[in-house]
């Protein structure tokens, strides 16, 4: 069924309908703490935008998408809501989680549990932190690559025409690697559909022995578009997750193709030679694609999305929350200015940019493929490390250029301002909608906080009226808030992997790495999680790298974050002061620099380098009209990042602390080379960092020729162990790093291993001993 239709055109762009597909009792209704029961609401969301608004100008071909009879360009994607069932129950704020390729992350960051993406029962509410603390979850879909297959949030973006209506083409690069010799392979990034490819004879394959190395020509005749049938043949060696095959236009044409090629299928996504393809090489597939789909409107409807359900629903206060590729999303919607409504107020009070270095990404071009980014290996030849990296004004010394990340919300909000009438400019300084004169937000007077019971779960395409209707519009009383700023406060999140594979120096240095930058203390933090990697994982195996994977649990200090970007947003209540390496103290430093530092016998399989981002030349339209001319780039020079600096024991110093590392049980390098057999160990991975455990006595050190003090030499016993790193987490809880409450559990977790450690057979180098599922 259909719920809160808007009537007349929107004045730029917005949600004019909301479609309900499901709507159940969350974890059957289980009660979460004082928040209570939550209920879960699965649909589609309706968008309605206006391409003759200034307010959409960013969006790269827009103006060559269908219009409806009414001037304006219509398209849905799914969604997803958790929120309190009892109306005004919780903590007044929207979390919106930015999927990441279609996926849901915060119940796996905050949550820590594995719910995939349609969390239904009391397991998949994990650790229950998020249903606690009362927030309300917002999900929706803004990629429209998300394979068909898979059960991820989509969207449905339109196909761009030109304006005869005939179809638009487009050379398009496809760079791919595989992790072992096949002859087969998937070409369109991680999990993405890909566009329809045409003109398939003229296609051009090559290969090179690393990212800049020349590239060499394999011959048209050895190689063809597609993959055997899955039940004619084992699937490849290359193929990626379930779901990652194309399907649109996977196989346009194909009863017309003649040949070896005729019996092959997903002819879009897969080649397949004659020769397997080799894991120490980079190969590269120029071709022309058509029918390329308005990417910016993806992140148009984040912005819609939030702006129509933080109206909808009695919330005061809307946070938006990207991990990886969906932090890279959030930073190119503030830099884009697509993060503000037609009043130009920001959607989201703050927003949480997690782990995503000083990237941006393939969102907002023509044939963008939104799965790409740089690393220190692989495709830098998409455009989504580029300048400005900083939300601090600097001048790019490769093209003159003095900006910074905040410089449309910037413009934005002095255009705002001038045009307000006096007394009716400024943003909200705390005071949330339907807040009497003196309280709290979280005090909110009760014409702005029903109470009203939900009762029972509507059926399934059933809605129900009352204030509790999806999309129904404010809470009855809630008067319209002042205008919001449209610059949102923002934390930028990194481990010691983004240093390394994702260049998170250049978010506070200059970009040539000769001088910091302080962030803006009142709009930005910048906090430095050294010592942990990517995302967290304990591997028994090491799956294809030289080195056992870092076991450091970082989302303790997720949570604990949340927390306070929430206070800051909602009564601007400041959090931790930024805690990031420096180049003036020492603490990050050219990387030959850090090898010199790291102790000699330590991880003697090295890297050359970590990522260093180029400047891209993609032809003289795509800066002004989003259309690369030169495909593959031209690069014009390279950005200069640094990495942290390590201590005695090779751990990283500076940032945030992590009581892991001051208290440690072994070396947490931020980066991890391939083995041998997968393409290292020039290359390291893209995600992990690596763990090398400090030897149980002096006798075992000395006889692997380890210079690090053994555990037996730095701690006396467990209890001493025990006690040492419980006060330290207690110190670390006292700057505000993790909460209170988890002290506990932080410190078991990691006694844990040190037992796992000292239990370790000598000489043994599994990696089973980092989980207490898998140890020795």
């Amino acid at each position: 069924m259909l719920v809160g239709g808007l009537a007349g055109r929107p004045a730029s762009a917005a949600v004019e309908r909301v479609e309900i597909l499901s709507r159940t009792a969350f974890a059957d209704g289980h009660r979460f703490g004082a928040v209570g029961a939550y209920e879960k609401i699965r649909g589609r969301l309706h968008y309605a935008v206006d391409p003759e608004s200034p307010h959409n100008a960013p969006i790269v071909d827009l103006d060559l998408a269908p219009r409806d009879g009414d001037g304006l360009v219509r398209f849905s994607g799914d969604f997803l809501l958790f929120r309190p069932a009892e109306r005004g129950a919780g903590n007044a704020t929207l979390l919106y989680d930015v999927t990441n390729r279609g996926r849901l992350t915060v119940f796996g960051i905050f949550n820590s549990v594995r719910s995939g993406n349609d969390p239904a029962s009391l397991a998949d509410a994990g650790n229950r932190f998020l249903f606690r603390q009362g927030y309300t979850l917002l999900m929706s879909g803004w990629n429209w690559d998300v394979p068909a297959a898979s059960d991820g949030l989509s969207i449905d973006l339109p196909i761009a025409r030109s304006p005869e209506g005939t179809p638009l083409t487009g050379s398009i690069a496809h760079e791919f690697h595989v992790p072992e010799p096949s002859r087969t392979a998937f070409i369109a990034g991680i999990s993405a559909r890909g566009y329809p490819l045409i003109d398939r004879a003229h296609a051009v394959l090559t290969v090179r022995d690393s990212p800049y190395a020349p590239r060499r020509l394999v011959p048209r005749d050895t190689w063809r578009f597609g993959r055997p049938a899955p039940n004619a043949a084992p699937a490849p060696a290359s193929e990626p997750a379930p779901g990652a095959a194309a399907e649109a236009g996977g196989d346009r044409g194909a009863a017309a193709v003649a040949g070896p090629e005729a019996s092959l299928v997903d002819r879009d996504v897969y080649v397949t030679a004659d020769q397997p393809f080799q894991p120490d090489k980079i190969y590269e597939l120029v071709a022309t694609a058509v029918e390329p789909r308005v990417t910016g409107l993806g992140l148009a409807a984040i912005r819609d999305a939030v702006a129509h359900f933080r109206a909808a629903e009695p919330v005061e206060t809307a946070l938006i929350f990207g991990h990886s590729q969906s932090g890279r999303l959030i930073a190119t919607m503030v830099h884009q200015g697509l993060h503000v409504d037609a009043r130009g107020q920001s959607v989201f009070d703050a927003g949480y940019v997690r782990v995503a270095g000083a990237g941006k990404g393939s969102f907002n071009h023509r044939f963008a493929q939104t799965t790409r980014h740089f690393s220190q290996y692989e495709e830098l030849i998409y455009p989504t490390d580029y300048f400005p990296f900083s939300a601090t004004a600097t001048v790019d010394p490769l093209t003159g250029r003095d900006a910074s990340l905040l410089d449309a919300a910037r413009a934005i909000e002095r255009r705002q301002m001038a045009a307000a009438p006096a007394g009716e400019g400024g943003p909200i300084t705390g005071q949330a909608p339907g807040q009497a004169p003196g309280q709290t937000p979280g005090q909110r007077s009760a014409q702005g906080a029903s109470s009203t019971p939900v009762g029972d779960p509507a059926p399934a395409g059933q809605g129900r009226s009352g204030p509790a209707a999806v999309g129904a519009g404010p809470a009855a009383g809630r008067s319209a808030p002042a205008r919001r700023s449209a610059i949102p406060k923002l934390f930028f999140t990194n481990s010691s992997a983004e240093y390394w594979a994702r260049a998170a120096s250049l978010i506070h240095t200059t970009p040539l790495g000769r001088a910091d930058l302080a962030p803006p203390a009142d709009t930005v933090r910048v906090y430095a999680i050294l010592g942990a990697q990517h995302f967290h994982a304990r591997w028994a195996e090491r799956r294809g790298l030289r080195y056992c994977v870092n076991p450091i649990d970082k989302r303790p200090v997720a949570r604990a974050l949340l927390e306070h970007l929430r206070a800051w947003a909602q009564d601007g209540t400041a959090p931790p002061a930024s805690r990031y390496p420096r180049v003036a103290d020492g603490t990050l430093g050219r990387p030959a620099a850090y090898f010199e530092a790291l102790p000699n016998a330590l991880a003697p399989l090295r890297p050359d380098r970590p990522l260093m981002p180029p400047l891209l030349d993609h032809g003289p339209r795509f800066a002004t009209t989003g259309i690369a001319d030169r495909v593959p780039p031209v690069v014009m020079g390279t950005y200069r990042t640094l990495v942290p600096m390590p201590d005695g024991d090779g751990n990283d110093r500076g940032g945030v602390g992590l009581p892991h590392l001051a208290v440690p049980l072994g070396s947490h390098l931020g980066w991890n080379p391939r083995s041998l057999t997968t393409g290292g160990p020039a290359a390291i991975s893209r995600w992990l960092g690596s763990f090398h455990p400090f030897a149980a006595t002096r006798a075992d050190r000395l006889a692997d020729d380890d210079r690090r003090p053994s555990l037996g030499e730095r701690y006396d016993g467990r209890g001493d162990f025990e006690a040492r790193f419980r006060r330290a987490v207690e110190a670390f809880a006292e700057a505000g790093f993790v909460r209170r409450e988890e002290i506990g559990d932080i410190v078991a977790d990691w006694t844990g291993l040190y037992d796992r450690v000292m239990a370790r057979p000598d000489g043994a180098l599994g990696c089973g001993y980092l989980s207490a599922d898998d140890a020795l």
